[in-house]
């Protein structure tokens, strides 16, 4: 009989979507159609509506997403607030953009930035604030944030990677600043291998990155008068992303309910903090955040739970963007954001996938607890 085994990440194609995606293939290699064509008018239909958009622009990655945002908004030679604990995508896409990343601290209950922590780190040369819903989880400081914004003038921009199919207050993630970004990336929500969305319901700005994804070409014609590049998301990935987004609500139902499973056997467990703030019917939960009590041993976790029950326990973005070599060295980055650099050393991160079920969460909870509890009685 085989071990079962829980990987940290695993995209989720049942029988029937990968023969759809398989006929697919087949029909774009026999049309001779591979870019920019009907696959990607529907994929980008399904995000828009996914986002509550009127538009949404697919590109060829996240990191991608992020970077024309940020030039469709103009940032060059200004500063834009980015959180700390992100991917260093996010940071470079600024710089990429011609803008300088200024990071800022976190709260401690959904490892979001802050209307006091973004005020804190706010320059005058400040023109844009990004948000990253980290694992999927929606802020309850959204709200504060999109009215700071207004009232300082600043551009708020979502960087929703992990955060397809999450919402705020009944409205879509992606819809909540003047413009959005997701990630198809393998590991995350959905999928489409590598690839990126872009949403607004902003004309000028759905213009302007259409231009920049495509050499900086005026719309329907041959004349550029742009210095953009090829962005642009092609026909076989778009083709995975449609069959991907019509599983959207199945997948993050099974996500919600993997981590109403962890919710329930760790929620009074002691030497750990759930990072798992309500309403839990909100978030996609890309992954379930946990905080260890200082002095648990994350590694030792992760041998164990490897080990006993063969379940892949991960953690991410340490070193957190200010501390990471490209940035580090700048005098605005040498500061101390103290939150963020409490978390980091203590975050892990259990799977919430479609090849996770009720029974392997359980076993996953359990083997978890016990590992804690035993770790503290011998410290």
């Amino acid at each position: 009989m085989a071990t079962r085994s829980y990987s940290g990440a695993q995209p989720y194609f049942p029988d029937e979507d990968r023969a759809e995606i398989m006929a697919a293939v087949e029909d774009i290699l026999v049309s001779g159609s591979m870019t920019q064509g009907p696959y990607l008018k529907r994929f980008e239909a399904a995000a828009a509506e996914m986002a509550g958009t009127r538009y949404a622009l697919g590109v060829n990655s996240g990191g991608t997403a992020l970077e024309i945002a940020l030039e469709a908004v103009n940032v060059k030679g200004k500063d834009v607030i980015v959180p700390t604990e992100t991917f260093v995508a996010t940071a470079n896409s600024v710089v990429r953009a011609g803008g300088r990343p200024i990071f800022a601290d976190l709260r401690l209950n959904d490892l979001a930035i802050s209307e006091s922590t973004i005020a804190a780190v706010k320059t005058p040369n400040t023109a844009a604030v990004i948000i990253v819903h980290m694992f999927g989880l929606m802020s309850s400081e959204i709200a504060a944030i999109q009215d700071y914004c207004r009232k300082e003038g600043l551009v708020l921009i979502e960087d929703a990677a992990h955060a397809h199919g999450a919402s705020f207050c009944g409205r879509p993630a992606g819809s909540l600043g003047q413009i959005g970004c997701f990630s198809y990336y393998a590991t995350k929500v959905l999928t489409t291998g590598e690839g990126g969305v872009i949403t607004t319901s902003d004309d000028r700005l759905a213009e302007q990155v259409r231009r920049i994804r495509d050499h900086g070409r005026q719309t329907g014609g041959s004349v550029f008068d742009y210095a953009g590049n090829n962005f642009r998301l092609a026909e076989i990935p778009a083709a995975i992303g449609v069959v991907q987004q019509r599983r959207l609500a199945e997948i993050v139902a099974h996500r919600r309910r993997i981590a109403a499973v962890y919710r329930n056997i760790l929620h009074n467990a002691p030497y750990m903090y759930l990072v798992d703030p309500v309403p839990h019917d909100e978030h996609s939960y890309w992954r379930y955040a946990i905080l260890l009590d200082k002095g648990i041993d994350r590694q030792t976790v992760q041998r164990v739970l490897l080990d006993q029950i063969n379940a892949r326990v991960t953690w991410m973005y340490e070193p957190l963007c200010h501390q990471q070599p490209l940035y580090a060295h700048q005098a605005e980055n040498a500061v101390s954001l103290p939150v963020a650099e409490s978390v980091v050393g203590r975050l892990i991160n259990l799977p919430t996938h479609s090849y996770i079920d009720e029974q392997g969460a359980t076993d996953i909870a359990h083997t978890l607890y016990d590992c804690v509890a035993g770790l503290a009685r011998h410290a």
